[in-house]
């Protein structure tokens, strides 16, 4: 029977960052939390915020019952909300897999699908770097699910959604986003949109990510995105997928061909492939420190010891934001 206390219960974790979207990660490879799903949900939410580690989310990685997979991730936004997909955390997954197992290239479960992770040539000096194959890529828009009079919703507005006939693309890549092209990047009026349009469930029952994209030249776009449960974060992973997807959908870059995709936490590199219905999103997955943590029983923090901080870790990754800016 799974638990619903974690009282004195040592739980090792590792503060780790994919593009400075910060994650606590914790390996249930060798030993189960054996949690209930209320009291994950309560775990994922205390050690998320400042009182703990003040990241924008909580990954686990339990093993997979599907053959095909070395493991499985699971991912909590800061509200405790489990969300399908994190492009920044799997890659950060993928190299906990990677050196727990000594492989290279594997296939990780995700809540509702497959990705494929590879150990890349370092994006900057020797900063660990690994792609994340994120798939499908799909247009539908029930896929999100959105409630629209069209099957697709492709550079298109809502009649009184917003104030301003703003256009806007949709699609899911496991989890839901829509894409906006924007000339300059607010962040008060995407703070707004997504007050806005995840109050209106009779358009977007399960809410939605929220990316405004600023195209920069003919193969880089600068991206930010407000994230349903967590707000805007330093960048999203599956956020800068999809508007590196969507600005090849609508002309601006070409499918096919690397994007340089610039945000608040550095950049990654995607290539978007129309044919397959895939993008390959390559980034760092970078160490920040490892802790033990323990819980009292109403699972509200008893102490945090430090364990090691990857100092050269977070002083390279400093020099490629230097490096990053535009």
């Amino acid at each position: 029977m799974k638990k619903d206390y974690i009282m004195n219960t040592k739980i090792e974790v590792l503060l780790c960052q994919g593009t400075q979207n910060k994650f606590v990660l914790v390996s249930e490879l060798e030993n189960s939390l054996n949690i209930s799903e209320k009291m994950r949900h309560i775990l994922s939410y205390n050690l998320c915020h400042k009182e703990a580690f003040d990241t924008n989310g909580i990954l686990y990685i339990q093993k997979s019952d599907d053959e095909a997979c070395v493991g499985k991730m699971r991912m909590f936004n800061t509200d405790g909300s489990e969300a399908e997909m994190c492009g920044n955390g799997i890659r950060c997954v993928g190299r906990f897999i990677a050196e727990y197992t000594g492989k290279d290239d594997f296939i990780i479960e995700t809540k509702l699908g497959k990705v494929k992770i590879r150990h890349m040539e370092n994006i900057y000096k020797d900063i660990p770097t690994y792609s994340a194959l994120i798939n499908p890529v799909n247009l539908n828009c029930s896929s999100l699910p959105m409630i629209a009079e069209s099957k697709t919703f492709t550079n298109s507005s809502i009649d009184g959604l917003l104030e301003s006939e703003d256009t806007f693309t949709a699609m899911s890549v496991q989890n839901p986003h829509i894409v906006f092209i924007r000339d300059e990047i607010d962040r008060d009026e995407l703070l707004s949109f997504g007050d806005i349009i995840n109050s209106r469930l009779d358009i977007f029952p399960n809410q939605v990510n929220i990316n405004f994209v600023k195209i920069l030249d003919n193969n880089s776009i600068y991206v930010l995105t407000n994230e349903r449960g967590s707000g805007i974060t330093p960048s999203c992973g599956t956020g800068m997928s999809s508007s590196a997807y969507v600005s090849c959908l609508l002309g601006h870059m070409s499918f096919s061909q690397p994007t340089n995709v610039y945000n608040d936490g550095g950049k990654v590199i995607c290539i978007a492939d129309e044919k397959e219905g895939t993008i390959q999103l390559i980034g760092n997955a970078t160490y920040i420190e490892k802790s033990d943590v323990v819980f009292d029983g109403k699972c509200d923090l008893a102490s945090i010891d430090l364990i090691h901080t990857y100092i050269e870790e977070r002083i390279e990754y400093t020099e490629f934001m230097k490096e990053c800016l535009l």
